[in-house]
C-alpha cells in the first residue's frame, strides 16, 4: 500500500507540473522519479523568415537554376519558384537549403519530401539541409520538391529532368514538313537516284521528329524559362543554332533547343580500268575536294555537331506550331546528295573516263541539344543513319556500279 501511495504521488505531482509550467511530456516524465527524459524539443510551428534552394555546383555541376517563365502569367517579374534543371544522365541532382534563422531546432525539424521521386537527406556528408535525386531516369521527368518544418510546408520548387525521344523518317512516300527556304517546295523523303540532263544523282531526303519530355516543361504554366536565356553558341560552330538573324524554317529565333548533327566520312576514288590504272584510294583529310576529306570519327563532344550549318532545315521552336511541327515536338530535315555530270572525273575535273569509281560512306548522328545557363547539353539518344553511295562511269555516262547499290538507312553499319 505505500509503495501505491508513494506511485500516486508521483503522478499527481507531475501533472501538476505539466499544468501549471506547461512543460512537454518528455519534462514531465523527467520530474516523475525513477524515469530517464530525453531533452524537450519544442514543435515549430512556424515557418522560418526565409527559405532559399540552390545547387551544390562542387558536387553537382551539370543542374542549372532557372528563372520561371513570363509567357504563362501576369507577372511583370521572374516568380520566386525555383526551377532545376538537368538532362537525363548518371550521377545526382544535388541541392542546398539555406534557412534564416538557421537554428538546431530549425534543422532537426527539416524534412524533404518529393512527388514522383526519391529524395535523400543528406546530400552532401551529414549536412540536413542538403537532398539528392538520381539523374538516371528511363525519360523525363518532373519531380516537385517540398521542404517542410515540422508537419507544415515552407518551400515547395520543382526539379527538371530532361529528355527527348527521336524518331527518324525515310519513307519515300512522305515529303517533308518543312519546305525549301528558297523554293518553297517539300522535299521528297527517301531515296531517290537517277540520270538526268547528263547528270547522275543520288540523294536521301530524310527527316527527324524530336518529343520533347516532360511534356509540362514545354506547355506547363509554371515551367522555366528555357527560350528566355541569352543565346551561347554551343560548341564547335553556333552557325546551326537559330537567333535573331538566322531564323529557322518556321522563322523562329532562339528557343533554348536544337537539333543537330554529327557526321564522320570516308571517300574511295579512282580508275583501275584507264592506262595507266589509278588505284582505288581512300581520299585523306587533306583531299582537295573538300566534301571528300577524310572524318574517321565523330566529335568527342557529344553536344558539338560538325554537320550543322544551315538553320532553314529545321523548327527549333517548341512552344510554337506555326508551319512546322506540333507543340512540344522539334523537327530536322536533311537530303545530301552527290551527283557527276558525264564529262567530269571521279576527282571532280575533266576529261572523264569509262571506269571513273567514286563510293562514299557518310555516317551520321542526330541529336537534340539545350542551352541551360552558359552551357548546351546533349539531350536525346543518338538518331544514327548512314548514305552510301557506289558510283561509276561507264559506256560514257555515269551510274550506280554493277553489282552494288546505294544505301539510305536508319543505322550505322558497315562504315
Amino acid at each position: 500500500m505505500t509503495k501505491s501511495t508513494s506511485k500516486s504521488k508521483d503522478v499527481l505531482s507531475a501533472e501538476a507540473i505539466k499544468k501549471h509550467h506547461k512543460l512537454t511530456s518528455d519534462a514531465v516524465l523527467a520530474a516523475t522519479p525513477g524515469v530517464l527524459a530525453s531533452p524537450a524539443i519544442k514543435e515549430i510551428i512556424r515557418c522560418p523568415k526565409t527559405i532559399t534552394v540552390d545547387v551544390v555546383k562542387d558536387s553537382d555541376p551539370y543542374t542549372h537554376k532557372i528563372y520561371a517563365s513570363q509567357k504563362n502569367n501576369f507577372s511583370t517579374g521572374p516568380f520566386e519558384y525555383d526551377h532545376f534543371v538537368t538532362v537525363k544522365g548518371t550521377g545526382d541532382i544535388i541541392i542546398r537549403a539555406r534557412i534564416n534563422p538557421d537554428t538546431q531546432q530549425v534543422r532537426s525539424q527539416l524534412t524533404w519530401e518529393a512527388e514522383g521521386a526519391t529524395i535523400i537527406s543528406p546530400g552532401v556528408g551529414n549536412d540536413t539541409l542538403t537532398a539528392k535525386v538520381s539523374r538516371e531516369t528511363k525519360s523525363g521527368k518532373k519531380i516537385v520538391v517540398k521542404i517542410k518544418i515540422g508537419k507544415k510546408e515552407c518551400k515547395e520548387f520543382t526539379i527538371w529532368i530532361i529528355w527527348c525521344k527521336l524518331t527518324g523518317n525515310i519513307s519515300s512516300k512522305r515529303t517533308s514538313v518543312i519546305p525549301d527556304p528558297i523554293t518553297k517546295q517539300l522535299f521528297s523523303l527517301g531515296l531517290q537516284q537517277g540520270h538526268f540532263s547528263k547528270t547522275y544523282t543520288v540523294r536521301g531526303g530524310i527527316e527527324w521528329t524530336a518529343t520533347i519530355y516532360p511534356s509540362e516543361i514545354i506547355t506547363g504554366w509554371n515551367r522555366p524559362d528555357i527560350e528566355g536565356q541569352y543565346r551561347i553558341d554551343p560548341p564547335g560552330s553556333g552557325a546551326g543554332v537559330a537567333g535573331d538573324i538566322s531564323k529557322d524554317g518556321t522563322d523562329s529565333g532562339f528557343s533554348g533547343w536544337d537539333m543537330s548533327r554529327q557526321k564522320r566520312r570516308k571517300v574511295w576514288k579512282g580508275n583501275t580500268e584507264k592506262n595507266p590504272p589509278t588505284t582505288i584510294f581512300l581520299a585523306t583529310k587533306n583531299d582537295n575536294d573538300e566534301r571528300d576529306r577524310l572524318i574517321t570519327n565523330y566529335p568527342t563532344n557529344d553536344a558539338e555537331g560538325n554537320d550543322d550549318t544551315n538553320t532553314s532545315f529545321s523548327d527549333s521552336n517548341p512552344y510554337g506550331a506555326e508551319n512546322g511541327a506540333p507543340i512540344g515536338k522539334l523537327l530536322s530535315y536533311d537530303r545530301p546528295s552527290i551527283g557527276f555530270g558525264d564529262a567530269i572525273n571521279y576527282n571532280g575535273g575533266t576529261p572523264a573516263d569509262d571506269g571513273d569509281t567514286f563510293k562514299k560512306k557518310l555516317h551520321l548522328r542526330e541529336f537534340v541539344r539545350v542551352q541551360l545557363g552558359s552551357e548546351w547539353y546533349r539531350c536525346s539518344d543518338w538518331g544514327k543513319w548512314r548514305f552510301h553511295v557506289n558510283l561509276k562511269r561507264q559506256d560514257g555516262k555515269w551510274g550506280t556500279e554493277p553489282g552494288q547499290k546505294n544505301i539510305l538507312e536508319l543505322n550505322n553499319k558497315y562504315f
